[in-house]
Parts: C-alpha cells; structure tokens; sequence
C-alpha cells in the first residue's frame, strides 16, 4: 500500500528580505497567476487521481489571495495550510493531516512541486510504477532525470539527476521525515537516488521573479504530444534554423560551463586557506 503526497510551499517566507517580498500584493498575484497557469492544471489533470495534494501558505494571507484559493479548489481539492513563516520541522505533522497516523506496511511518498511549476499528467503513475520495480527497502528517492525547461513559450530539454522535483520514499513510521526537509541537490547524501529515464516528467518555468531557475537544456521544437495539458505547455513555438543553431551549438555549451563553474564555486567556497 502507497499513500502519495504532493507538497507545495506558495507564499510562506523566511524571516528577513524574503519576509517583505512575499506579503507584495503584486508579488502574490503574480505568483497565483503562475500557480493558475501551471501547476494547478497540471496537477488537476493527472491519470492516476490517487494522491494528495497540500499547498502551504502564510497566515496572513489576505481575503483576496484567499478566494482565488478557493476558486483554484474547485479546480482541484487541495489542502491548503495556513501556518506562519517556513515550517521547517512541520512537513510530517502536515503529511500526516491528510494520510493519518502510522499503518505498518504501508509505504508514504512525499513529493516535492513548486507552485510555479508543473508535471506530465502521468507524473503520479510513474512515481508508483518506480516504487514497484525499486526493488529495494526505502528509504530512497525517485529522480526522473528529464524534465522542460519553460521560458517565453521556448522549451529547452533538461536532464538532472538530483532536480528539485525529489520524491522520497519511506517506511510508514512515527519518525516519518518527508522529501521536503532535503535539500534536492544533497539528498544523495541522505538516502540513495533511483534515476527513472523516460519522457520528460516534470515542467520548470523560468520567469522574471525567479531567483534562482535560469534556461539550461537543449531548444526543442516541439514536446511529445499529451505529456503535458495543452494550457499549460502552450502551442508549438516557432524555431528558425538559425535559433535552433545558435541555441543548441553556441549557447547551450556556454550554459553548460557556467553551471560547472557554478558547481566548483560551490565546491570550494567553504575553504579557506590557514592562516
């Protein structure tokens, strides 16, 4: 037995410059408009409906941002989770609000989604199928390694091995900790990845109010037909010979050696030399 959870933070803040940006009003009805146009729908249009889905927000969200909650509930009957400042030490006690207390045999998985983000509409059906054919005890996350890259109706193929997109598996215990307390790119540190190839899994959207998702990936021309809603992936954009060129020979190499020098950076800025 599988109980699925989905996990998504919308607007909660930690405490400093992140504080003020996310109680903007412009800043949130920004974000809602990206939630509504990706991930809402995405979700809302998944082949296996048995899952659970859980949007966190701040408390101090006002009456306005509380409707359009609403409305995007009859889209698709989440939880929303009115809580103060990031929960860091909540997301189990948040998990168990929708699966209940322990059941011995039972296996929970936590996903990750962002809400400006979106899934293929099989997402949840290949988390479980992955689960059957591990072939190993959890704990241990499930990483699709392709997903889109979305900037101005633009698609860009990306691969990843540890994407924010994590899906950890468990054993239905009272020390249940959920994929969420992770972070993404040190959860090999914490349990092993099973990298899950195929079509791709997942959608990243690259927009002006993000800060840290920039387009990586080979310019596609198109994306295979159904993976993901026609709303949200939007029509076939067209790519002239010379972008597809420029793109994929030109700026996808320098794209590709910014993110390992990024990588080294990040390597060797704990050290420092003695003295």
């Amino acid at each position: 037995m599988i109980s699925h959870v989905i996990l998504t933070r919308f607007n909660l803040a930690t405490p400093g410059r992140e504080q003020t940006l996310r109680s903007d009003p412009a800043w949130l009805a920004g974000r809602f408009d990206l939630f509504e146009r990706y991930c809402l729908p995405s979700v809302a249009a998944q082949t296996d409906p048995d899952f659970d889905w859980i949007v966190l927000f701040d408390d101090e969200t006002g009456d306005d941002a509380r409707a359009r909650i609403v409305a995007a509930q009859a889209v698709f009957p989440f939880r929303a989770v009115f809580t103060p400042m990031f929960p860091h030490g909540k997301w189990a006690a948040f998990t168990r609000s929708v699966i209940g207390p322990p059941q011995p045999g039972r296996l929970v998985v936590t996903s990750n989604l962002d809400s400006d983000d979106g899934i293929a509409v099989d997402y949840v059906a290949r988390v479980k199928m992955a689960v059957a054919s591990a072939g190993r005890a959890p704990p241990y996350a499930i990483n699709f390694t392709s997903g889109i890259v979305l900037r101005d109706g633009m698609r860009y193929l990306h691969r990843h091995r540890s994407s924010a997109f994590t899906n950890l598996v468990e054993h239905d215990t009272p020390s249940l900790r959920t994929g969420n307390t992770i972070n993404h790119m040190e959860m090999v540190k914490h349990v092993p990845i099973l990298q899950e190839r195929g079509p791709p899994a997942w959608l990243q959207v690259v927009h002006d109010t993000n800060v840290s998702n920039r387009v990586r990936g080979r310019l596609l021309t198109d994306v295979e037909a159904g993976r993901f809603p026609p709303s949200v992936i939007g029509p076939a954009p067209r790519v002239s010979a010379r972008r597809w060129i420029t793109e994929n020979l030109a700026l996808g190499p320098l794209r590709w050696g910014r993110d390992v020098l990024v990588k080294l950076y990040r390597l060797v800025r704990p050290w420092r030399p003695a003295g």
